[in-house]
């Protein structure tokens, strides 16, 4: 076990909630099981890049709490064997991510999107949400926009634009993606 293998299983949680998603997703938006599992699982999904993005670009001690400079990468391992590694919360990633210049300017534009979904998904898990007639309206798009542009920026290693598609076909099960 390393840290790195831990940063891995971070993508890998990520990729299990974006199929999770996807596959809601394509079961239809107007079955409101099939809305708040899409909703959810797609929230879990970007919470998790965005830790998988500072652990693989700035290291993995920024996305956990108590952790300092004398703690050492055999005190983090056993502590993630352990269950006992207590990790930032979402709004202290995003944050992290924002106040990076060059994180800033790619995703600009996305953290209303993230804070939109995280908005419904805190709704949905820890009571209810009433979605107005215009957030129905851009649900589907607002779907589609996270999968396509933030999570595919926060999940991929600086691709060029004729890969974009290989991102795309190598995380979403093959049946799913034939659905979407």
């Amino acid at each position: 076990m390393s840290l790195d293998s831990i940063t891995k299983n971070i993508f890998r949680n990520a990729t299990i909630f974006l199929n999770d998603a996807i596959h809601h997703f394509n079961d239809g938006l107007d079955a409101r099981n099939n809305k708040m599992l899409t909703i959810v699982a797609l929230q879990m999904s970007l919470e998790l890049a965005v830790k998988y993005k500072i652990a693989r670009d700035y290291g993995i001690r920024f996305i956990f709490e108590r952790i300092t400079d004398s703690t050492t990468d055999a005190e983090i391992i056993d502590a993630y064997n352990n269950n006992s590694l207590r990790v930032k919360e979402f709004d202290a990633t995003k944050n992290f991510l924002k106040a990076k210049r060059e994180e800033n300017t790619a995703l600009s534009e996305e953290y209303a999107y993230m804070e939109k979904f995280q908005k419904y998904r805190n709704k949905l898990v820890h009571f209810d949400y009433n979605f107005s007639s215009s957030e129905e309206a851009e649900l589907e798009d607002d779907i589609i926009h996270i999968l396509v542009k933030i999570l595919h920026t926060l999940m991929s290693d600086n691709i060029l634009e004729d890969e974009n598609r290989l991102f795309v076909v190598e995380l979403i099960s093959a049946d799913e993606y034939t659905k979407l």
